[in-house]
């Protein structure tokens, strides 16, 4: 007997005995189907909500460079005036200090 049939006739049998396992079986299914509807649904709009954003384009200023000191090891930014302008810190690996660079508000760190 090939193996479609035997499977036919198993199933078959189960559906025949345990009906409320394969109905039981079958509305899980289907709840399984309708909740990745569901979810490819939500991703699909957010990404259409996202797609409708148009990008605002930005002007850059010209290159400044900034001496920062002996091995600059990390940069930070925050507002350490607390002027709502965001100032540049600096530490430096070599000689173990820091650099502030205040924002003055114009493109320009002092």
């Amino acid at each position: 007997m090939p193996l479609c049939l035997q499977i036919r006739a198993k199933v078959r049998r189960i559906w025949r005995y345990h009906p409320r396992i394969c109905v039981t079986l079958l509305i899980l299914i289907g709840l399984v189907i309708a909740c990745v509807l569901i979810i490819k649904l939500i991703v699909l709009r957010q990404q259409s909500k996202l797609a409708d954003v148009s990008c605002q384009s930005f002007t850059y200023s010209s290159y400044k460079p900034y001496s920062t000191g002996n091995q600059p090891w990390s940069i930070s930014i925050a507002d350490i005036d607390n002027d709502n302008k965001n100032d540049i810190i600096v530490l430096n690996a070599l000689g173990a200090n820091f650099g502030i660079y205040f924002n003055q508000g114009n493109g320009i760190f002092q």
